[in-house]
């Protein structure tokens, strides 16, 4: 089938086709918005569209129902992804452990019902913060269980929702164990079978990269974190000739050959008989370039970036064996991150207990060379509030001005935002009230749930738990529940869905269904012009979801193509149904027309 030319076509033809063009460009070009651009658009789409149905609303008495429903949604128990066969989770030391749960009610709420608010995790053995941490988000109910100090078998924490609902967790808290997967290379290269000649003297580093049970590695904040690479074991054919030290350096002691078993891979050293220079006399000294050496708990986590203290070594002399390594016994303590285009270069940094700890640099070639330096732990505080809140779910939150205007029968949570790169020690506030219209739950926490009861006026002071002088004062207006709450997750997501994916597909349908009408300019060929508009419209949803795949804080699915369809299809069916309704209207119109007997050729005057 020749189709035919777009040239020299009526305007009409060019009109719908550069609408079409654009319709599809347009949610094209949004599908690239990053997620939080893309969110605020529906959000702006939703408020109008609940300002409007909330015209309309009757106010009824705000109920609050308890949950029934607590279960665990995901698990990041780190122990229990390596060996499957443990029968409960097992924490290694000084790791971190996110539990998410999901609280909700079996039916569904009613106008003025808002579900309690409360969600609280606590201790059901005799533990203390000395052995582990818990951190509590109530507005996204995620649990984070910190290991801070001893093994401990047996530790069971009970979490609940409202005032019945609870849920049993029970976990071990275990020493790192011996590397499960993991890979040893010199110089990128792995060491499996390979023959390494050395001087007497001689110290070769080897480096221990981790490895997942899918096959990729992982970089320390994971794997270096649950496992010990100073656990592996080593044999040696000949002690005299090669031995291993338990940082995995590879030491030449006399002339010879000898077969070296390091974990799972085996390689030969040759000794020759020239000689390595050792460090004798020469010295290892340590500088800071700040004052004193303090540095902050949690410094590790990832998002603290710039935190941390700087610390170089330098020999007294150069001499050729001069590698060294950084070590701190007390790795709960602090961590030494090596910078890895100068490995005489580190970033020490806080990691998971409030304790003072020494730095070690210690020459590869002789263990008992070495450099130290002592640290202490230090506490950072925020020096102003940043106050936020939020209905639901994780994110940074809204800003919070003087005044609030909220809903009854709502629940909103706050708290107060830090810049995730800075280390705050502790981002607790104490929410207080004396208004009876409103209930406070988690006070004392880093996130505070606030339900609201009743409609009117009342007053809430918000202060920081740690640095007492922080305070600020918030009036609330409780205004009358509303219809459609435009800040629920579960309406914010049913207006993605049908405003900017089924109606802009609608939209576009119609442009499209119309192009293809007037391009193809033949009465049979309506339902032809239908397929190609169709075949346009799947290519642009396929097209929007795979863009997705590489935008931030978005992601493509069938479902969406499935919505985006759905809506084209309808407005195809709707501009094909119109298209039909015109042309047996006019049909009409002109037969009625010619059956006129004005209009027969009879009907003229004699004269």
């Amino acid at each position: 089938m020749k189709l035919p030319s777009l040239k020299n076509r009526k305007p009409v033809v060019y009109i719908f086709f550069g609408l079409y063009l654009f319709a599809a460009a347009f949610f094209l070009a949004e599908s690239a918005m990053p997620g939080n651009l893309s969110s605020s658009q529906s959000t702006g789409v939703g408020n109008i569209i609940a300002w409007f149905v909330n015209l309309f609303e009757n106010t009824t008495p705000a109920v609050k129902v308890q949950p029934n429903v607590l279960n665990l949604k995901s698990d990041s128990t780190y122990l229990n992804l390596a060996d499957p066969t443990l029968e409960k989770p097992c924490i290694a030391l000084g790791t971190t452990t996110q539990l998410v749960f999901n609280v909700a009610h079996d039916t569904k709420l009613s106008k003025g019902e808002y579900l309690d608010p409360s969600f609280v995790v606590l201790r059901d053995d005799s533990s203390t913060e000395d052995e582990y941490t818990i951190n509590t988000d109530a507005s996204s109910k995620v649990v984070r269980i910190i290991s801070t100090g001893n093994v401990k078998d047996d530790c069971k924490i009970l979490v609940r929702a409202g005032e019945k609902t609870t849920y049993s967790y029970s976990f071990s808290i275990v020493y790192n164990p011996e590397p499960i997967e993991y890979s040893v290379t010199h110089n990128d290269e792995s060491v499996n079978d390979k023959v390494f000649n050395l001087k007497q003297g001689e110290a070769l580093p080897f480096e221990v990269t981790m490895i997942d049970s899918t096959g990729h590695n992982r970089d320390h904040h994971y794997l270096r974190r649950v496992y010990d690479p100073q656990l592996i074991s080593y044999s040696s054919t000949d002690p005299n000739v090669a031995q291993m030290d338990h940082f995995g350096v590879l030491h030449a002691k006399t002339t010879g050959t000898a077969t070296l078993q390091y974990g799972k891979y085996s390689f030969k050293v040759n000794v020759s008989s020239e000689e390595a220079p050792l460090p004798e006399s020469r010295t290892i000294s340590l500088s800071t370039p700040v004052a004193g050496q303090i540095v902050s708990i949690y410094d590790y986590e990832p998002q603290y970036t710039n935190s941390g203290v700087d610390v170089y070594a330098s020999w007294s002399e150069e001499f050729e064996n001069d590698s060294i390594l950084w070590y701190i016994p007390n790795s709960l303590a602090a961590k030494a991150v090596v910078d890895p285009d100068n490995p005489f270069h580190c970033k020490v940094k806080g990691y998971r207990i409030n304790s003072p700890f020494t730095l070690h640099a210690i020459s590869n070639a002789d263990n008992a060379v070495r450099a130290t330096l002592e640290f202490e732990m230090g506490s950072v505080y925020h020096t102003s509030l940043d106050l936020r809140y939020k209905y639901s779910g994780s994110g940074e939150g809204t800003p919070l001005g003087e005044t609030l205007t909220v809903h009854k029968g709502t629940v909103l949570t706050l708290f107060n935002y830090v810049d995730p790169t800075i280390n705050i020690s502790n981002n607790d506030i104490i929410v207080t009230s004396e208004s009876d219209a409103l209930e406070i739950t988690g006070s004392g926490t880093e996130h505070v749930s606030i339900g609201f009861k009743k409609t009117g006026n009342a007053t809430i002071t918000i202060r920081s738990k740690k640095v007492e002088t922080l305070s600020k004062t918030l009036s609330l207006n409780i205004e009358p529940e509303q219809n459609i709450n435009a800040d629920d997750d579960e309406f914010k997501g049913s207006v993605r869905k049908i405003i900017g994916h089924a109606t802009w597909f609608s939209i576009m349908a119609v442009f499209g269904g119309l192009f293809f009408y007037f391009y193809f300019a033949d009465d049979k060929k309506i339902l032809l012009g239908g397929l190609f508009s169709l075949a346009g419209g799947l290519i642009v949803a396929s097209v929007s979801e795979l863009i997705q795949h590489f935008v931030p804080q978005r992601f493509g699915s069938f479902l969406d193509i499935g919505i985006d369809m759905g809506g084209y299809l309808l407005g195809a069916i709707l501009t094909i149904g119109v298209i039909y309704l015109v042309r047996y209207i006019i049909k009409k119109k002109k037969a009625k027309k010619d059956s006129s007997p004005d209009s027969s050729p009879d009907s003229s005057p004699k004269e």
